[in-house]
């Protein structure tokens, strides 16, 4: 997949703290979100942006995207996002 302009990049977790579960992925969400709010993709179609920016292969990414989906009214209260 060739990266777009308004592909949001990786950025540096900011000082929330997370269940001891999410706390690893945290980088991942906060991507997730940038993604979200861009429109570039439908957030189910997400996986392969992860793949692509953060090396991660199909399963992780995956599981990834379903965990910030599943617990993604916990992630938006802690991070300030809108549910």
């Amino acid at each position: 997949m060739a990266k777009t302009k308004a592909t949001p990049k990786a950025v540096k977790a900011p000082e929330v703290v997370l269940s001891e579960k999410l706390e690893p992925n945290k980088e991942y969400f906060i991507y997730l979100e940038n993604l979200r709010k861009s429109g570039v993709t439908n957030m189910f179609g997400a996986g392969p942006f992860l793949q692509e920016e953060f090396n991660l292969d199909s399963h992780e990414s995956r599981r990834v995207l379903s965990d910030w989906m599943t617990n993604y009214t916990e992630l938006s209260k802690a991070f300030g996002w809108r549910e």
